[in-house]
C-alpha cells in the first residue's frame, strides 16, 4: 500500500510551490495556494464526507479482516475518493489514510471485518483532519486579533511545533544541473498538517499572514498591508464588490456574526452546522 500512497513532493522557488504527483505530473501553486485548496468546501467533501460514504459502500466490508480484504479496501478508497480538480486533497487523503492503516496494524486491536477496521482507521484519520482545521483557525484568528482563549492556546502550541520546521522550510529548495539533467530538492508531504507547516513557514519568511476577513469571515492572505482586515472576494450582498471595496459598510456587520461563520465552517464535527471550508478571500499570485 505504501507504494500507491507516497504523498506529494513540493519544491519551493520564487514564492511558487511546484508540486510533483505520483503519476509524474507537476502543478504550480502560489504561496498559500495549497492551503486554500485544502480548506475549500469541495476538499472537505472529498476528504471527509466521501471516504466515510465509500467505506459504507465497500463491497467486501462484511468479509473477515485479512490481508486481501484490507488491500482491496484501500484500493477501493484509492479509486473512489478522487477528484481531478483537487489533486492535492486527493493525494493527501490517500497518504494520510495509508499512514493510519499502518498505525492501526501495529496495535493489538481485533476487528472481525474489513469494514470495522476501515471505520476505525477513518476515526483516527479524522483526528488529524480536525487538528489541521483547528490550527488553521487558530493562526488566522490570532493574526486578525479575533482569537479567543482556546484559539490563543492552540496558536502557542502550533508556534512551538513550527520552530524546528522553520529551519528546514524557510530555506530555498536547491536546483542542480549535471550533464544536461536538472534535479531539484523537494519536501515530501503526506498529511494536511505537513502542508500547513510548509505554507506557514514560507508565509513567515515572505512576511505574509493568514487572516479572517472582518466582513465576511472568510480566510485570506492580504496582498499588500499585513494589517488589512478585509478580503478581496465578492462581499455578501455587495453587488459584485469585494469586502475591501465595501469597507464603508463594515460597521454594519456584527463581528460576532463573522466569527461564528468561521467557527461553524472549521469545526463541522461539533454538529453545530454545515460545511468545513468556505471560498477563500484570495491569496497572492
Amino acid at each position: 500500500m505504501a507504494e500507491i500512497a507516497h504523498g506529494l513532493d513540493v519544491h519551493y522557488e520564487e514564492q511558487i510551490n511546484y508540486v510533483f504527483f505520483a503519476d509524474g505530473s507537476c502543478r504550480k501553486y502560489p504561496l498559500g495556494g495549497m492551503l486554500f485548496e485544502l480548506i475549500s468546501d469541495e476538499a472537505f467533501y472529498l476528504m471527509v464526507t466521501k471516504p466515510q460514504n465509500m467505506i459504507q459502500c465497500f463491497p467486501e466490508r462484511d468479509l473477515p479482516l485479512s490481508v486481501d480484504s484490507l488491500t482491496h479496501g484501500f484500493q477501493w478508497l484509492y479509486g473512489t475518493v478522487e477528484d481531478e480538480d483537487l489533486p492535492l486533497a486527493t493525494e493527501l487523503f490517500r497518504s494520510n489514510f495509508n499512514i493510519k492503516i499502518h498505525e492501526m496494524l501495529e496495535q493489538d486491536n481485533e476487528f472481525s471485518t474489513a469494514g470495522l477496521f476501515l471505520e476505525a482507521c477513518y476515526h483516527e484519520y479524522m483526528l488529524d483532519v480536525q487538528e489541521f482545521a483547528m490550527y488553521v483557525d487558530a493562526i488566522a484568528t490570532e493574526e486578525s486579533k479575533l482569537s479567543d482563549e482556546f484559539n490563543a492556546a492552540r496558536f502557542v502550541e502550533f508556534k512551538e511545533a513550527v520552530d524546528d520546521a522553520y529551519k528546514v522550510y524557510s530555506k530555498k529548495c536547491s536546483r542542480r544541473r549535471k550533464r544536461g539533467k536538472v534535479t531539484v530538492a523537494a519536501h515530501n508531504m503526506q498529511t494536511c498538517m505537513d502542508v500547513l507547516l510548509l505554507e506557514y513557514c514560507r508565509m513567515v519568511k515572505e512576511k505574509k499572514v493568514l487572516k479572517v476577513c472582518h466582513n465576511c469571515g472568510r480566510y485570506f492572505i492580504p496582498k499588500g498591508r499585513r494589517d488589512a482586515v478585509f478580503c478581496f472576494a465578492d462581499a455578501p450582498n455587495g453587488n459584485g464588490k469585494s469586502c475591501a471595496e465595501v469597507v464603508i459598510f463594515s460597521c454594519l456587520t456584527p463581528m460576532c456574526l463573522c466569527r461564528f461563520v468561521v467557527i461553524i465552517t472549521v469545526y463541522p464535527w461539533t454538529g453545530k452546522s454545515g460545511s468545513f471550508g468556505i471560498k477563500d478571500g484570495g491569496y497572492n499570485s
